[in-house]
């Protein structure tokens, strides 16, 4: 076996961005090793087929997400953390270009009663997000924050599908400051 000839987190970032521009389904192994610059040896050698290639990226995702929070958490807390998070990772201020949609909500969609095994192991990737959320909101003391992690939940992902219909990163911030205004005043 040749050892492997490539830094696999590169590689892995690269694979990410296939996969969320186009999709899983989409993402066929010719698109997958073009993006990547790896051979078809190097990508069984080091991923045991593309869903495992597809989890690791899901995995580097949720993990860069989580990096976002946690450096947001130094400076904020409660709903404020979550509204601060929510204006950075949806308004064009971060990583996530608003038309690009988020990787988690797409593969929600996208396998949802399709491939239950990726179903699942999206859904758990997005509770690993909607913990933290969760933690923030019994912080601040928040009437039933599993409720509200779930509206929360919800909100994200209508607000990602109108930032990829072109809904503007200003209408944007508007609601998402009007939600978390209206989450304090209960």
């Amino acid at each position: 076996m040749r050892p492997v000839e490539f830094e696999r987190q590169a590689v892995l970032v690269k694979a990410m961005n296939c996969f969320w521009l186009h999709g899983y389904q989409a993402s066929s192994m010719a698109l997958l090793l073009k993006t990547m610059g790896i051979s078809r040896s190097s990508f069984y050698n080091s991923f045991a087929d593309k869903q495992q290639l597809y989890c690791e990226c899901l995995t580097l995702y949720v993990d860069q997400i989580l990096t976002v929070w946690q450096l947001l958490e130094k400076q904020h807390s409660g709903i404020n953390l979550l509204r601060q998070f929510f204006l950075f990772t949806l308004t064009g201020q971060s990583f996530v270009p608003l038309q690009q949609g988020c990787l988690l909500v797409s593969s929600v969609s996208e396998f949802s009663g399709v491939d239950q095994g990726l179903h699942q192991q999206v859904l758990q990737q997005f509770n690993r997000v909607k913990q933290q959320w969760q933690r923030a909101l019994e912080n601040a003391a928040v009437n039933d924050p599993e409720v509200a992690v779930e509206w929360l939940a919800s909100l994200l992902m209508g607000w990602r599908l109108q930032g990829q219909a072109g809904l503007s990163s200003e209408l944007l911030a508007r609601q998402i400051n009007w939600s978390f205004d209206q989450m304090q005043m209960t």
